[in-house]
């Protein structure tokens, strides 16, 4: 899986980010990535897709918010919200990706609902954004899961923008 980013998420480096907490689900740990995951992230840079889609992993900007995907005790993916270029340069855009045997079981969608939800209760952003391929089936299906938005087709290339606003329970000025 594989859930394209349309901004400048290329040449990025894995950051620390010691201010999180993991984040808990039914079934996975959301882990803060850290350098220490430098094989991973090189293991989950080699997939296929991954360059076409990503760019290189990691964050560019220090607002930038990464997290490893764990399940049983492994780490299977990255998923994160991270600063666009794509619209008006002021959203944050969920991407991810998954190792081959994470894919097909509901990680995905269980790993970036949990992600935008804490999102949403910890950071002042109106919207979340996700720029997909539209020859991207599998990430189509996961914003379709996710309950994204269509926003746009994108003027150049082959891609649409699918967003997530801001809960109306969670006003972002008390944040």
């Amino acid at each position: 899986m594989l859930l394209e980013s349309c901004g400048s998420y290329h040449n990025r480096a894995v950051v620390s980010a010691p201010h999180m907490a993991e984040l808990l689900t039914e079934r996975l740990v959301l882990r803060p990535t850290d350098p220490t995951y430098t094989d991973f992230i090189a293991r989950l840079q080699a997939r296929e897709g991954v360059d076409q889609f990503l760019g290189r992993l990691g964050a560019r900007d220090e607002r930038d918010v990464l997290f490893t995907v764990v399940r049983e005790g492994v780490k299977v993916g990255q998923v994160g919200l991270v600063k666009s270029d794509a619209l008006d340069g002021e959203d944050f855009e969920l991407v991810c990706a998954l190792l081959p045997e994470a894919e097909g079981c509901g990680i995905a969608t269980e790993a970036c609902a949990a992600l935008t939800d804490w999102a949403f209760t910890a950071k002042p952003w109106p919207r979340i954004i996700a720029c997909i391929n539209n020859h991207n089936k599998p990430a189509l299906e996961l914003a379709r899961r996710l309950e994204l938005a269509h926003l746009q087709a994108r003027a150049h290339g082959d891609e649409t923008v699918f967003v997530r606003n801001r809960p109306a329970a969670l006003p972002s000025e008390e944040l």
